[in-house]
């Protein structure tokens, strides 16, 4: 009965011939529901079979109005846009009145991360074509995105809260916070933000929370059995690490995988099985050739410190130089200004010369005339 309830019983329900007695089956058959004892499964069944006829009903979805300008905006960044339209939806956008619809546009982008995962490399791409002829546009959705960022990780709906056996996180933030972090990575690679930025964004999934100020008022917001952090840096490298492979972002790269590992090595317990999967790649993606990795985090934690002081002579070295270079500056402009002062006090000592000479043979010649007036 149930399997032909499901079949055809919402055709024989919704048509006028047959509703009044298909309506009556079915009120026997949820009245035999509550009065026998069936089983869990044979519940579900008749469950099933009734609301499949008969669909309980709820109220209509109530769709947000907004302005024609709006909803343009929305139909190209979220229905138009696609690999072979990047072109179209861009030259659409640059016809929109900027003043008016530049934040607008700025929240869409960010709003990509709610839909497909694969258009993030699209927006980003958008982005970096509108930045040309709008630089505000490129500022505000990088400071905007950042901060949304650092929103998400002080959220305690997006924090992790984690027992020593179990890990919770919520589902909506974590999938955000993912999008975002590969977001983020697509403008590196459009060259809407450098490496400098990037660099302090990881630094900042490793440290965010971990200060002396937070640990004593007893916050937690990186517990030592959650690895949602470890997803974070792991999705941003994977989007834009394979770019520092030279210079001086090859060098930066390779001490923070230092720093990374420590981190890993300071949680709780042992990375679980998806997780270190995921950092092996990521280390084959960026590392190929192979690279360090260390068994403990003692052996981790030396190799920072080492690290640290490294950095620290080389800083030392590079006060020294800029001292001595503005000591040698400073010696250099006092001996130019010592021979322009010599070589005023010998012009003015030439000076005093001249005048002499000249008052000589003025006074020469006042006594010529005054001899010569004696003699007539």
């Amino acid at each position: 009965a149930c399997h032909l309830l499901e079949s055809c019983g919402r055709f024989l329900y919704r048509s006028p011939e047959t509703a009044v007695r298909a309506g009556a089956l079915l009120d026997i058959l949820w009245r035999l529901k509550k009065a026998k004892n069936l089983d869990p499964q044979q519940t579900t069944m008749v469950e099933n079979a009734y609301y499949q006829c008969r669909p309980p009903e709820s109220s209509a979805i109530k769709r947000k109005k907004r302005p024609p300008m709006q909803e343009y905006i929305r139909h190209l960044l979220f229905s138009k846009l696609s690999r072979s339209t990047v072109e179209h939806v861009l030259r659409q956008c640059r016809r929109l009145p900027w003043p008016d619809t530049e934040q607008y546009i700025i929240q869409c982008l960010l709003k990509v991360c709610k839909s497909r995962y694969s258009q993030l490399a699209l927006a980003a791409s958008l982005a970096a074509g509108l930045g040309r002829y709008h630089p505000s546009l490129s500022v505000g959705l990088v400071d905007s995105l950042m901060e949304e960022i650092r929103v998400g990780l002080e959220d305690a709906a997006t924090v992790s809260t984690s027992t020593a056996s179990t890990t919770s996180t919520s589902t909506l933030g974590a999938q955000r916070r993912i999008a975002q972090m590969r977001l983020f990575g697509e403008l590196y690679n459009y060259r809407i933000v450098d490496s400098r930025e990037v660099f302090e964004m990881l630094y900042m999934l490793l440290s965010f929370g971990h200060s002396e100020e937070e640990e004593e008022k007893g916050e937690v917001w990186d517990p030592p059995y959650d690895f949602f952090r470890v997803r974070l840096v792991v999705t941003l490298l994977e989007t834009c690490g394979t770019y520092f492979d030279h210079g001086s972002a090859k060098h930066k790269l390779d001490v923070f995988l230092v720093y990374f590992q420590r981190y890993l090595l300071s949680k709780a317990q042992e990375l679980p099985v998806d997780v270190e999967f995921d950092v092996q790649d990521v280390f084959e993606l960026l590392r190929p050739q192979g690279m360090t990795r260390y068994p403990t985090f003692e052996e981790a934690h030396a190799e920072c410190l080492k690290i640290e002081q490294a950095e620290r002579g080389s800083e030392r070295g590079s006060a020294i130089g800029r001292s001595a270079g503005e000591s040698e500056s400073e010696r250099e402009v006092e001996e130019a200004e010592e021979e322009g002062e010599g070589s005023d006090s010998e012009a003015e000592e030439e000076g005093e010369d001249e005048e002499e000479s000249g008052r000589g043979q003025a006074g020469g010649g006042e006594g010529e005339e005054s001899r010569g007036e004696a003699r007539r």
